[in-house]
């Protein structure tokens, strides 16, 4: 089994077989498809301004704008939750 699917999939298909701390491997997954979720926000917003851009709709482009700032809220707010639960991660281990 190559490494990328054992590190992607081991939350759903191998979950009792290593001792790995399971508060590790939420924030991994979360990270993962939070990360995932941002870049694909940053890409469409860029997508709409190219757009707009094209067809001269610059009134247009306060959606986009959104999308970046809802995008870099998303962000922020991952990581403060890896900060604030960096401390259970570390106190589970021992």
């Amino acid at each position: 089994m190559p490494s990328w699917h054992r590190d992607w999939c081991f939350p759903l298909d191998r979950a009792g077989e290593n001792n790995r701390n399971p508060y590790d491997v939420v924030r991994r997954t979360v990270a993962r498809f939070v990360g995932t979720v941002c870049i694909t926000l940053v890409l469409e917003a860029l997508i709409m301004i190219v757009k707009y851009s094209q067809l001269e709709l610059a009134g247009n482009l306060y959606f986009p704008v959104g999308i970046l700032v809802g995008a870099s809220i998303l962000l922020i707010g991952m990581g403060v939750f890896l900060h604030l639960s960096r401390a259970d991660c570390t106190s589970a281990k021992d």
